[in-house]
């Protein structure tokens, strides 16, 4: 109970400090999902995750790096940390066998990328949403574009309100793959069209076609 208080008050605090949100409406109430955002700074995770917190009333969940993973294993818990990565494959599988780890937060694009231009989509966000049978939310995110943390520590303590989160209508997988093993080319490819819904709604270019 005081666990959840706290998540509260931390997401209302973030909430406050955000210029503009749209498409709550999007948001599934009572079934799982991937949200998937362009990932542009290290706060993007906190603002990202108290704007669904605020909307489902439910624990969220972040694919992290193994390396930042490594931290605490209360703050892991604590900001539903789940390693992704190489070195996180096998801890990630029985986190997903032994839980429920939905809302789940993932950036397709793997890094902070403060370009004006998206990263091409690492696969794995079409071959969660096949595996577990859970649509994908896709969110367009405005804010602070560095990967520095020293950019995001002066945004932290500046009035400035200028971060911005658009949520668009959940994406189904066509029920034609469900019944199927995915290819890699088929996770790529469902990958690409799901960061293609990210791009219109962030206003940055994905430049790569569909195949």
């Amino acid at each position: 109970m005081i666990v959840k208080l706290l998540k509260s008050l931390i997401a209302y605090l973030l909430k406050v400090r955000i210029k503009e949100i749209r498409g709550m409406e999007n948001i599934p109430p009572d079934e799982p999902f991937i949200a998937a955002a362009n990932h542009i700074g290290f706060l993007d995770p906190f603002f990202i995750g108290a704007v669904l917190f605020i909307g489902t009333k439910k624990k969220i969940y972040f694919f992290t790096k193994p390396s930042i993973w490594k931290v605490w294993k209360g703050v892991r818990k604590f900001f539903g940390m789940i390693p992704a990565g190489y070195r996180g494959v096998k801890i990630s599988y029985e986190f997903f066998r032994d839980n429920n780890p939905f809302p789940l937060v993932i950036f397709p694009e793997g890094k902070i990328n403060p370009g004006k231009n998206l990263l091409r989509a690492k696969g794995g966000v079409a071959k969660l949403a096949h595996t577990f049978r859970v649509p994908v939310l896709p969110i367009g995110y405005f804010g602070p574009a560095s990967g520095k943390i020293s950019d995001a520590v002066k945004f932290i303590f500046s009035p400035k309100k200028s971060i911005g989160i658009i949520i668009g209508p959940p994406i189904y997988l066509p029920e034609r793959c469900l019944g199927e093993k995915l290819t890699r080319d088929d996770s790529q490819r469902m990958s690409d069209e799901i960061m293609r819904k990210i791009s219109a709604l962030c206003g940055k270019p994905y430049d790569f076609p569909a195949k």
